[in-house]
């Protein structure tokens, strides 16, 4: 066995390509991680091996997972499709997405007008300054991409040289990025989920704990529902009565937990209806399928108001990472240039690029590189970690990995939740970087 990095209470963490080592871990209950998307990203060796996409990568994962456990996996939207063929060619099932939606993510696209300027040696002419924005998310951190120290306060406004430029004017290379998916699998099952729960201490994701609350007023629990007609004969299954009997309409536990999480940007909440609005649906259309909502979910509260009124809010809500929580327990490490990384990325190969250009000189920049202890360029934020580990959380056996671990999220966030875990990561100063914030976390949940 390959001697551990760095060990305490609740954590391993190990130095080691983990193909090099998995063979040695077993009885892993569930698998929560963020690989490598492939990308090629800065150049960096560990984004252009094709690790992600070869089945033999996730069969040994597999290999030390029980029956039944769950994995949950990022992925880029690029690339995520070559990560889902090998995971499933591998021989686990898939059994869903999440669809991690934020308003944050910054356009990393070529402006191809300025690309054919460029090419042709056209000169262009400054018509004007555009400043970048700053600005605060829902909780009021800044946007770690939007800390003065990584932008430069403005760029030249310019307009097109050539004929050819003009024609191409507004055309660009990528969207903007306002998603990630993380992948939802399985390790097949020892026959059902019961015998399987029964023999191995391991079956299925854990529902209650992850319960999105109501606000308060939003319901009313003692709000009943009394149902005529046998709901099985108009195709109607989950929380309904059975005719001529009444349910609580609202369980105290809170809404089932969705496929969908959200960092609560204005971008994001402007995507759902308001929650206002649907309390003024008439109960009649409510019978008639005729609601934001769907069958079933009707009586909702119209007097709610203002920020309680966004129906985003029934969905898990996670900011991006702030750059005090990605540098906790980091502080005597030196700081080293970080960049940050998206999940379509640029193809050199077509003339993309990550670094747009300065129109004043030409020349390539990196508006999103920023000086940081914990200078890992994907660094996902600790809320979101902390809720995907809860929701493979089993009642009593526990035992999370995460074969591609960077900086140590997944880490922290077991901790958090009193998980035993495993980390591995290629790349010794990653290591050191979770090492640090693993030995901060556990000292904290110490006092």
């Amino acid at each position: 066995m390959i001697k551990p990095y760095y060990e305490n209470r609740l954590v391993k963490i190990f130095n080691a390509n983990c193909l090099d080592i998995l063979s040695e871990i077993k009885d892993v209950s569930a698998i929560v991680t963020d690989p490598p998307y492939e990308l090629g990203f800065m150049g960096k060796d560990w984004d252009s091996r094709g690790v992600s996409f070869k089945k033999e990568t996730w069969e040994a994962i597999r290999s030390s997972c029980k029956s039944g456990a769950m994995m949950l996996s990022f992925g880029g939207t690029r690339t995520f499709h070559r990560i889902a063929v090998a995971i499933e060619d591998a021989g686990w099932e898939f059994r869903d997405t999440i669809m991690w939606l934020y308003g944050s993510g910054f356009p990393k696209s070529l402006a191809i007008d300025k690309a054919i300027d460029k090419h042709l040696g056209g000169e262009r002419e400054v018509v004007g300054i555009q400043n970048h924005p700053t600005s605060k998310d829902r909780t009021g951190n800044k946007s770690p991409y939007q800390a003065e120290e990584y932008l430069d306060g403005s760029f030249d406004i310019t307009k097109p040289a050539t004929p050819e430029a003009k024609l191409w004017s507004g055309y660009g290379s990528s969207l903007k990025p306002a998603f990630e998916p993380i992948l939802v699998c399985m390790n097949p099952l020892d026959g059902t989920f019961a015998n399987n729960a029964l023999k191995h201490g391991v079956a299925g994701i854990n529902i209650d704990e992850c319960r999105m609350q109501y606000k308060e007023g939003e319901v009313d629990f003692t709000a009943r529902q009394r149902q005529q007609a046998d709901p099985r004969e108009k195709g109607w299954s989950g929380n309904v009565a059975m005719p001529g009997t009444d349910i609580q309409m609202f369980k105290e536990k809170g809404r089932f937990p969705a496929n969908v999480i959200h960092d609560g940007s204005q971008m994001v909440m402007e995507l759902f209806p308001n929650t206002s609005k649907a309390g003024n649906t008439k109960e009649s259309d409510m019978t008639k399928g005729s609601s934001v909502f769907g069958i079933g979910q009707i009586k909702v509260n119209p007097k709610i108001q203002g920020d309680n009124g966004g129906s985003a809010a029934r969905f898990f809500y996670c900011a991006k990472s702030s750059k005090s929580e990605r540098n906790k327990g980091c502080e005597d490490l030196e700081e080293q240039s970080v960049s940050y990384m998206n999940t379509h990325g640029g193809n050199a190969d077509k003339g993309e690029t990550w670094h747009p250009i300065d129109d004043r000189t030409g020349e390539e920049r990196d508006r999103f590189s920023a000086k940081m202890k914990n200078n890992h360029p994907t660094v996902k934020p600790l809320a979101i970690m902390e809720y995907l580990c809860k929701l493979v959380k089993m009642p009593e056996y526990n035992l999370i990995l995460d074969p591609f671990m960077g900086s140590g999220t997944t880490l922290l966030a077991c901790i958090r939740l009193g998980i035993p875990c495993i980390g591995i990561d290629s790349d010794e100063h990653s290591c050191e970087i979770a090492s640090k914030r693993c030995e901060y976390e556990i000292k904290e949940s110490m006092k």
